[in-house]
């Protein structure tokens, strides 16, 4: 049990050296923004893959819009058919 008036322990921080005792730190340096070269290879190759991914979805994409424009096309070369007989059949009335 602590007594009154007893100095207590206080918990040090776990990167303070025990003791209390104020070590100095080295200056901070530049160098993090200097990246290691794993870094670049790793970057490098997520680029290349995200790339090759968007390229995917561009090729898909663009086949979809040929399939569009196709279907459209077809569309429109039924349209008068459709059209018509209902038009002729009021005529015929």
């Amino acid at each position: 049990m602590a007594e009154l008036g007893s100095p207590r322990e206080v918990a040090q921080p776990p990167h303070a050296p025990p003791g209390g005792a104020a070590t100095p730190r080295p200056p901070p340096s530049l160098s993090f923004l200097v990246p290691e070269p794993e870094d670049l290879e790793d970057r490098d190759t997520r680029h290349k893959l995200w790339q090759e991914k968007l390229q995917q979805e561009l090729e898909f994409l663009e086949a979809g819009e040929e399939h569009v424009k196709e279907e459209q096309k077809n569309l429109k070369k039924e349209l008068p058919s459709l059209l018509l007989p209902p038009l002729c059949a009021q005529g015929l009335q």
